[in-house]
């Protein structure tokens, strides 16, 4: 797992540097662990060069349905961010929100020996890449 934080704007150069820095290195070839990148359909990330990044390692890119907690892990994972900061960094967040992040997504990832493994097969993810029970769940709540 990789994040950044930045003041203001989170922006599509942002976004790609960051992805480029962080994550792409460790992309591998489809269909090996590590080769599939799902993303929710926020514009700053649609588009080209983003994908053609990804191809170039060879790994998969995948796109979330609109506005689908139910396969997006980084709902469940801000929410657990959230919880975090209320019970430990309340009063700190506005004087040092970096260092309140960066201390909350360590403690939050780090809770999973399995490296997130959990987080992932919770949203349909499996080793063998979306499972088919993820689709028996009752959809009609997230909508």
């Amino acid at each position: 797992m990789a994040w950044r934080t930045t003041r203001g704007t989170f922006t599509r150069l942002k976004f790609h540097r960051a992805f480029v820095s962080s994550v792409l290195r460790h992309l591998n070839h489809w269909p090996f662990p590590k080769s599939i990148v799902v993303l929710d359909n926020a514009r700053i990330h649609m588009y080209s060069e983003l994908e053609a990044a990804i191809h170039s390692c060879s790994a998969v890119l995948l796109f979330l349905p609109p506005y689908c907690p139910l396969f997006n892990p980084i709902v469940v994972l801000f929410g657990q961010l959230k919880r975090w900061q209320a019970r430990h960094a309340n009063l700190a967040f506005g004087l040092y929100p970096e260092k309140v992040l960066e201390v909350a997504m360590r403690a939050c990832t780090r809770q999973e020996p399995s490296g997130g493994t959990t987080l992932f097969r919770h949203c349909g993810y499996g080793n063998g890449g979306l499972e088919e029970s993820v689709f028996d769940r009752d959809l009609e709540r997230f909508h």
